[in-house]
């Protein structure tokens, strides 16, 4: 009997000095990297007395401080994963043997297990640490491979909490550091991982969300889409899951979902949008753990792709700000012990009568020991709205910015500080109105009437004389905003698709199509194209305030009326339908009689789309022929004789 056989046995001896000798032994004569050695200290580790156990622990580099024994431990020499995991296989080869329903009977007691996974591991890393190009070794992989098979099952039912927590734990650095080869092993076993969301353990449930978003990079498109929805279902069923499934479930959304975004994955609008009003949902809804999960789980999806962001939570958001910036017309009593609910709904700023609105509103002022925090705070705000949000590149950022500029000037607009910014503001509004999402324009749009309404005589016709500056084209050019390569540039399908099929709405994607189509200068050609459709959306935002303003205006805006009228008549027949509705809303607030206002102004109307008739723009051309052809019809020779001529040139 050789010594490592004499050792072997009776480190299992029932004596427990004797099993104290043979660690011992086992420790002092062999190096760290002998493989009979290591597993006589694997076996010690679960031993009763706790001193072998130490001793054991020490033999494999798991004493104090394991916590840190991967970073720590690279220097140490350990023996190689193949080399190890041979010979523990030969002491015992069914352990590879696992079921997907994990009835198997674990053939160590748990702490040996966990001893060993934790050696092994480290092995792992140190092997691949000392050569990257292991990761492309079939040799090293084909160890990996096995291990993982004794990772399975180490996952036996009957094993302890602390064991399914290493293993794991274990499997997810090995796939942090091989995640294609963890991919494809595990993305033939998703129904075990899927029991794996329901274990009792926390660490556990969430190493196994996260082993499923690995394995779910490796499954077709439809298979993801249908493991998102089975999970989203899970969540949503009329069966309420106990926490651990909840936990799990939710984990598992955000990983996978993440993973399936990452790799640029069409997931169904649909799906994609389900998914996140679930964790929205959750969110608002369950406790605090829950909720908190569930926002991580949005976190991790918004690491891959932009969210969208709810209207309520950017508006609840302003109204926050509004709080923080002082001056609110509403007491922290009134907060705490009456039956407030918010700003907005204590207020009727956008159904009801804006003059009674802010008429009604008187700002609380803040005491002095607060004031200096306040002013500190108004700086920042300041800063990130005008500096960061209002002008940004991204269009969710302009969209959230435009939210909590409104409710600063709504809330807090007879602050000192709000009414000194107001001619920034304004600026800031007119130039919003252009923006292409719809809640940024007519926020927007509301916000010129705040500002219109808040300012002096000067602010109000200066703000009269930019909205119509804008409807007739003659205003000053707006504060241009710097494109990067994913700025949206056109709405997706707006103007078809690429040569290869892709989308056409960013800068960098219109770049690449005039490379595609060798011309370059062809983007210019777009953003002519792009500037055009700005100045379209920033006349229908302007329609939208005009016509909220109009009313209060009064006598301000009939200097303008002969520069209007035609405008007004030529775009309510523009192509778009809600360039139509918005120049519309501003005819029926402007004009009393609209029959007696176009005779009226006839001369006007004809000189005006007359000359459109004739523009480089298609839209332009289209609105005026159909607004002649209406004005026309009923109209005697007199009226329109002396444009007949001009009339059959334009035709033809």
């Amino acid at each position: 009997m050789n010594l490592e056989t004499l050792l072997l046995s009776n480190c299992q001896a029932e004596q427990s000095e004797v099993r104290f000798c043979a660690v011992r032994w086992a420790t002092c004569l062999f190096g760290s990297q002998h493989c009979p050695s290591r597993f006589i200290c694997m076996l010690g580790a679960a031993d009763a007395r706790l001193d072998i156990r130490e001793l054991a622990l020490e033999g494999l580099y798991l004493g104090k401080g394991e916590g840190q024994i991967i970073s720590q431990n690279l220097d140490r020499k350990y023996p190689l994963l193949g080399g190890i995991l041979e010979y523990i296989l030969t002491q015992q080869p069914r352990l590879l043997e696992s079921s997907e329903r994990r009835e198997q009977k674990l053939l160590f007691p748990s702490e040996m297990y966990v001893a060993m996974i934790k050696f092994l591991l480290n092995c792992f890393v140190s092997e691949l640490a000392q050569n990257k190009s292991l990761g492309t070794s079939s040799d090293f992989l084909s160890s990996v491979e096995r291990m993982c098979l004794l990772l399975e099952h180490a996952m036996a039912l009957e094993g302890s909490f602390e064991l399914h927590s290493t293993v794991s734990k274990a499997l997810v650095t090995i796939g942090s550091h091989l995640p294609e080869m963890i991919a494809s092993h595990f993305a033939l076993r998703v129904p075990w991982l899927k029991q794996l969301l329901n274990h009792m353990d926390w660490d556990t449930r969430e190493s196994a969300a996260r082993l499923l978003g690995i394995a779910s990079s490796a499954l077709p498109n439809p298979a993801s889409c249908d493991l998102i929805c089975e999970l989203v279902s899970s969540i949503r069923g009329a069966n309420k899951l106990r926490f651990e499934a909840q936990h799990g479930a939710l984990s598992a959304i955000g990983y996978v979902t993440a993973n399936s975004v990452y790799r640029t994955l069409s997931i169904p609008e649909e799906l994609f949008q389900n998914t996140l009003k679930c964790l929205i949902d959750v969110v608002s809804s369950e406790s605090g753990t829950l909720a908190s999960i569930a926002m991580q789980a949005l976190g991790h999806i918004g690491l891959c792709a932009p969210l969208p962001s709810a209207e309520e939570i950017l508006f609840a958001a302003g109204e926050a700000l509004s709080f923080l910036w002082g001056g609110v017309p509403v007491t922290a009593h009134e907060i705490l012990k009456t039956n407030y609910t918010s700003l907005s709904m204590s207020s009727n700023f956008l159904t009801g009568d804006m003059n009674l609105s802010l008429s009604n509103f008187s700002p609380i002022e803040n005491s002095g020991d607060s004031e200096d925090a306040h002013i500190a705070v108004r700086d920042t705000i300041t800063k990130k709205l005008f500096n960061d949000l209002l002008y940004s590149n991204r269009k969710e950022e302009r969209c959230a910015g435009t939210v909590w500029l409104v409710s600063l000037t709504m809330y807090c607009g007879h602050h000192s500080a709000i009414q000194q910014m107001l001619p920034e503001i304004q600026e800031a509004f007119s130039h919003l109105l252009g923006e292409q999402n719809e809640l940024t324009q007519e926020l927007a749009s509301q916000g010129m009437s705040i500002v219109y309404e808040l300012g002096d005589e000067s602010m109000k016709k200066n703000l009269v004389d930019s909205l119509v500056g804008t409807l007739t084209g003659s205003g000053k050019r707006k504060r241009a905003i710097k494109l990067v390569e994913d700025s949206e540039v056109f709405q997706e399908g707006a103007i078809g698709e690429s040569l290869s099929g892709g989308k056409l709405s960013t800068y960098k994607e219109l770049c690449n199509l005039a490379n595609e189509m060798g011309q370059p200068d062809l983007i210019y050609k777009f953003m002519d194209l792009a500037n055009h459709q700005a100045s379209l959306n920033s006349k229908r935002g302007a329609a939208f305030g005009f016509s909220k303003i109009a009313k209060q205006a009064g006598n301000a805006i009939q200097p303008h009326l002969s520069s209007l009228i035609p405008r007004l008549v030529r775009y309510q027949y523009d192509p778009d339908k809600n360039v139509q509705d918005a120049m519309s809303s501003i005819w029926k607030a402007l004009v009393a009689d609209p029959k007696r206002t176009i005779d009226e102004n006839l001369d006007l109307i004809f000189d005006d789309l007359l000359i459109q008739c004739g523009s480089r723009l298609w839209r332009l051309r289209e609105a005026s022929c159909l607004a002649l052809s209406d004005i026309i019809q009923g109209r005697k020779f007199d009226q329109v004789g002396k444009y007949l001529k001009k009339i059959w040139t334009a035709a033809f």
